[in-house]
Order: structure tokens, then sequence, then C-alpha cells
């Protein structure tokens, strides 16, 4: 008893104890997006096991460039200090990782959008200054001294000894987590059974580490449902799920109402006592804990403005309310919501090859995509008072089952995209009158929403190859965009086996068509825009979608769908069944760089791609971005150069399309970063570091 209370006090007096620790060698990264990332080396206490470890050189040098800071916990500082320093508004940093290596910590930044920044002490005195000239030279300055370094931003690594960016501040933070101290004391004691060192034999069992090993165990062993081949087996199958759905958007309010029914077939051999619909929208709910996931901390100063923003307005409330959950004779179904899932028990056990069919009334609020973030939403066009609509994961929708894993039924956080079983949809939605609407599917209903004159444009698109034909001019739009009709409006579309549905409507858009032959058969490449996406989108974004299409029909398969719609997007590249939204917008008075040319048909050729992977050949992205996303890439970077060379104009004066991804020397940059800041491509989206590189750059290369 002696012994576990002097075990005890020593571990509380441990907890109190305050640590020195040493800030040196950062690595200088300077990205395509002119964001610079910065590894630092930071020591405790004793500096003499860092030289045995050659971390550090006994040379004046280095030991000069060492700051000493004097706090408990080191994740406690960054925590509170991350965004202090930062004169410069426009910069942001971020801590991107924070790894402990027995005596030493890695810590890795990124400051966004580069120009030049100056971190100040807490006395306004200037400690560090980073900037480059215009002939793209690094300047590094700290105080009186001034280092400066000769490199191209595309390809610089520079390894450089500097001051830490937080010289002279001094914290003492003394933390006292009895919690934690009696589980730490708890699994002390523990220790002296001896099982932990039991479990260190296990550990230090011998493992074939070897590059030219047998794969045996990485693979599945090949079975009735799927061959060693990865082809599927004779007892291979995919369950279905069929929607029918009544969709109302209320432009004023800026909702959206639904109600759906949903038809489940059970293709699997087993029988199913329950189903799990995924609620994505859940993610927008104010007390979503992705909120936590991605929040930024809470900063030691704010302006006015920004602190009532933060702390005392309400949060916005986007989550799925469910109004009620039947089955086909409307008796009530017991469900529960699990954050972004919803088991839906059922009434009796569904049978191999049975159906079940329930219905499913709900709302919510569509966030501002602009300034609220996320896949979709609105964007509010503040001179003319009206809003574009880009619609997605807007309705409860079956998640996969299959026989992995059975139920795929992993939360949606944001990052990790979707996994969805195929199906047919019959969809109606009522929007104001005078909106333009296109979404998945086939419009059944042309005749009730289409004017006499775009019939008659249309079916000339349908005959037009070799360049758009305008089915809403802009000024049409410009006349529509003056008046907030009363009246509303249903399109009915129908689409077969498809995995989900999305859609875009607005009264400004501009609407533009053309036949694309692939194979036998034609298909309208189509493209929907505010006019402040002109000249930019009437010049090039039609033209791109065809282009996309011949070529990845030519590299892979031909093109299933009757149409590949193209949506402008502030700030968005997402990607669903015959219809994308992209970024891409000139400025003000129509000027545009090539950044933003090449940027938006870059993201138009990517987002259109996705219709081959994964809507067509459809892969579990919640779980395994890369599938879709690096084949997709690599395909991407093709079309892009083929598009130089079919459309030569394009890139003029130029030869080949400034491709952001595809060569081997766009890789080596993220390749050549600390070791234990990159992941397998087998990884989930969710776990990575840098998500970029890793589930596009990665395989495309």
């Amino acid at each position: 008893m002696n012994r576990l209370l002097v075990i005890f006090c020593f571990l509380i007096f441990s907890s109190l104890t305050e640590h020195k620790y040493y800030v040196s060698t950062s690595l200088f990264n300077f990205t395509e997006n002119n964001s610079l990332q910065v590894t630092l080396r930071i020591f405790k206490d004793d500096l003499s096991n860092a030289i045995s470890k050659n971390y550090l050189s006994e040379s004046s040098d280095d030991l000069n460039l060492i700051d000493k800071f004097y706090f408990n916990k080191l994740e406690d500082y960054f925590n509170l200090n991350l965004n202090v320093l930062i004169e410069n508004k426009k910069i942001k940093l971020h801590l991107l990782g924070l790894e402990s290596k027995n005596d030493m910590y890695v810590c890795f930044l990124e400051i966004e959008n580069l120009e030049s920044f100056t971190t100040m002490s807490l006395e306004n005195k200037i400690l560090f200054e980073i900037y480059k000239d215009q002939q793209n030279i690094i300047h590094v300055k700290k105080n009186s001294k001034k280092r400066s370094f000769i490199s191209r931003i595309n390809n610089s690594v520079l390894s450089v000894n500097i001051l830490s960016l937080w010289l002279n501040l001094r914290f003492k933070i003394l933390i006292m987590n009895f919690k934690k101290i009696l589980i730490f004391t708890l699994g002390f004691l523990i220790s002296f059974s001896g099982f932990s060192q039991e479990a260190k034999d296990r550990n230090q069992e011998n493992i074939n580490v070897n590059k030219f090993r047998q794969l045996y165990q990485e693979f599945s062993t090949p079975n009735m449902y799927r061959t060693a081949s990865g082809a599927p087996g004779p007892a291979y199958y995919q369950q279905q799920a069929d929607y029918k759905m009544d969709i109302e958007l209320d432009d004023e309010n800026k909702k959206i109402y639904g109600s759906e029914t949903i038809t489940y077939t059970n293709n699997s051999p087993d029988n199913l006592e329950y189903l799990w619909v995924q609620l994505d929208q859940n993610v927008r709910k104010k007390d979503s804990p992705s909120l936590l996931i991605d929040g930024s901390g809470v900063r030691p100063a704010y302006a006015p403005s920004g602190f009532t923003k933060e702390f005392l307005t309400d949060p916005f409330d986007g989550g799925f309310n469910i109004e009620f959950v039947v089955d086909e004779n409307n008796k009530p179904l017991k469900y529960i919501v699990n954050q972004t899932m919803m088991r839906v028990d059922l009434p009796s056990v569904l049978k191999s090859g049975e159906k079940f069919s329930f219905s499913i009334k709900w709302w919510y609020n569509i966030q501002d995509h602009v300034n609220q973030d996320g896949r979709s939403g609105y964007e509010t066009f503040d001179k003319d008072g009206n809003r574009v609509y880009i619609i997605a994961q807007f309705f409860p929708r079956m998640a996969v089952y299959n026989e992995v894993e059975g139920w795929q039924n992993y939360q949606f956080w944001g990052d990790g995209e979707f996994a969805l079983p195929f199906g047919n949809y019959d969809v109606k939605i009522t929007v104001p009158s005078d909106h333009i609407l296109d979404a998945t599917g086939e419009l059944q209903n042309r005749k009730n929403v289409f004017s006499k004159d775009m019939i008659k444009r249309f079916n000339k698109a349908k005959k037009t190859y070799d360049k758009p034909v305008m089915i809403v001019t802009q000024a049409e739009a410009e006349e529509a965009e003056k008046g907030f009709s009363k009246k509303k409006k249903t399109w009915h579309f129908q689409a077969e086996n498809v995995r989900d549905f999305a859609f875009a409507t607005s009264r400004k858009f501009i609407w533009d068509m053309m036949a694309v032959k692939i194979g036998d058969k034609d298909v309208m490449a189509v493209s929907m825009y505010p006019k402040e996406g002109n000249p930019l989108w009437e010049d090039y974004s039609t033209v791109v979608v065809a282009e996309t299409l011949k070529t990845y029909s030519d590299y892979t398969f031909d093109y299933p769908y009757h149409k590949a719609i193209s949506v402008h997007a502030k700030q968005i590249g997402m990607e669903y069944p015959m219809i994308c939204f992209n970024f891409g917008r000139p400025n003000i008075d129509g000027s545009y760089s090539d950044d933003v040319k090449f940027g938006m048909i870059g993201v138009i050729i990517h987002e259109i791609g996705h219709n081959w992977f994964p809507m067509i050949v459809n892969n579990d992205e919640r779980q395994w971005a890369w599938m879709d996303e690096g084949i997709n890439t690599f395909v991407q970077y093709i079309t892009e150069q083929k598009l130089a060379k079919d459309i030569p104009e394009i890139v003029y004066p130029g030869k080949n399309f400034p491709s952001d991804r595809g060569p081997a020397s766009m890789i080596t940059r993220y390749m050549s970063v600390d070791q234990n800041f990159l992941a397998p491509i087998m990884a989930n989206p969710e776990n990575v570091y840098s998500l970029g590189p890793n589930a596009y750059g990665k395989p495309a290369t």
C-alpha cells in the first residue's frame, strides 16, 4: 500500500513539472498552390540525446538557433498560439500534425497564400520575416540578419536553420488532470504483472517486410462472390434501392422539403432485420461532431464583428428534420438516428429475394455553400438578390450492404465521400416557375417546362456537333433575374440504374448544349451558368465536356448516359450521375488569368470523368478515396493533354496543357517530406495528412 502511495505521489508531482523545449532545424516546402509547409523539430529538456542521434550537430550555428520554451504540455502551447503571430490577415497558419518521437516532437505546419509574412512578439517586435520577390527569390530575415535563397516556387525544397516562429513567448501551463493520472497509475501498476513484457515479446516476432515478399496476407481469399482476379464470382450480388420522390424547393426561405418512398430489394443470401439509411445532411447540424473535427479553436484576439459571429449568434442548423418513417401501409416504423446514419427496424425479417417499401418525410435548411462550406447548397448574388442552388446529398439514401462487411454504415465526417447501391429514380422537383433546372435522369415533361423557343433550340442542339447551341440566352437570363415569381413549376425526371441523384436550379441560369457522337449514339454535352461565369463558361465549358466524353470513352468504355451537365458553382468541384458542379469565375469585368481558365477546364474534366469512376464503376469512396480519385485523375491527365492537341487554341501560346498531376516529377516533392507524414494509398480519407497528393496524385502518377 505504501508503495502504491509513493507511485501515485510521484505521478502527481511529475504532472506539475515544467519542461524546457528547444526548437531547431526547419524544413521549408513550397507547394503548388503557393503555400509554405514548415516542419519543426522540437527537443525536450536535454540536448545531448538529440546530438548523439544526429538530430542536432554540435556546431555553434545549430545551437545558436535554438529557443527555450517553458511549459508542461507542448500540444497545449500550439493550440493556444497557432494563429497569434500572423500580421497579414490574408495568411492562415494550420497545424497539420504534431507527432511525438521519444524525446523529440515533429510539428508540421502549412501557411496558405504565401506572399510575405512577419511574426511578432507580444511586445510587437519583429522577430522573423519571409517573403518572395518578383524573381521568385525567397528571403528569410531574422531581426537584422538576412538570408536569401534562389529557387523556383514550383520545385523548391529548402532546408535551413532558423529560429522558431514563436520566439520569446513563455508559457507556464500546469495541467492537473486527475482522471488521466489515475488511469495512467493503473496502467503503471499492471505493467508489473509481466503482461507488458509478453506483449513486447509478441510484437518482436519475425515479420517478413521484404519488398519482394509474397502478398497473400494483403489480399482477400478468392471465394464464390469474388474471384482471384477481382471479377465478380458466380454468387456475386448487389442490393437495389429504388426511389420515388416529390421535392419542393422554397427559394424565399431557403428550405427544401421532400417525401420519398424507397423500395429495397434484398439480393443477398442473408435475412435482414433492419436497414441502414444515410442522413448526410446531418453533418450540417449545429451540434454535429464534425464541427469539432473541423473547428479552428479559440483565437487569443477577435475583431468585434468576428467575436459576435463566432460566439453570439446561433449556429447554422442544417440537418434533416424527419417528420415520419412509415411502411407501405402507413404504419410507423421504429428508427434510431445516430449522427449521419439512421437504422430502420423492420416489422419482420426481410428474406433473400424479397422487397420492402417504406416512406420518409423530411425537410432541412439549405446552407450557403460559399460562406458555410459544404458540397452543395446555394450562392447568393447580392446585386440582383438571386440565388443559384446546387443540391446534392439532399435526401435520405440507402447504405451499402455487401458480403465483405455487411452494412457499410460509417459516419459521414466530411472528407470521406459516398458509398451507394444502384437503383431507379422517379423524381418530381417543384421550384419557382421562372427557374431553369436540370438534374440526373431524363426529363419526362419537357413540353410543360420548356417554352416553344427552348424546344426549337433543343431540337437544333441534338443535331449540332461542332459548337454549343443556346437554349436560354444571357439576355433571357438577365431578364428573368428581375422577377421573383410566386408561381411554381414541377420538373419530372427518371433515371435507371444510377447510384445517386442531384440537381441545380436558378432563374439566373444561361443554358447551352451540343451533341457528341459516342459509339453509335448521341450524348448531349450541357452547361448551366449565371452571367457571372461569362465569357469563360460560354467559350469553354460545353466544349470541354464534349472532349471529355470522347476521350474517356476512347480510353475506358463508352459513356452510357444520354447527357453530361457542367454547372457553374463558386469554390466547388463535385460529381454526381450525369451532373457535376465546377468552379472557375472571371473577374467582375470579365477578365481572367490563365490559372482561372485552366483551373476551370481541369475541374470540369475531372468531375465529368467521375461519371466513369465511381458513378458507373461503383466503389466505396467513404473508405477508399484513391479508387475513384486516383484512377480518374490518371485519365484526366490523358484528357488534358489530348485536349491541347485537339484544340490547340485553348493552350496557345503554349503547346501542352498545364496539368497539376500526372507526371512523376509532380509527386516527388510530396514523397520527399518526412516519411512519418505519408500514408499508404490504401488509407481512409479521414486518416491522411494530405488527401490530395495521397489519393489523387500518387495513384495518377
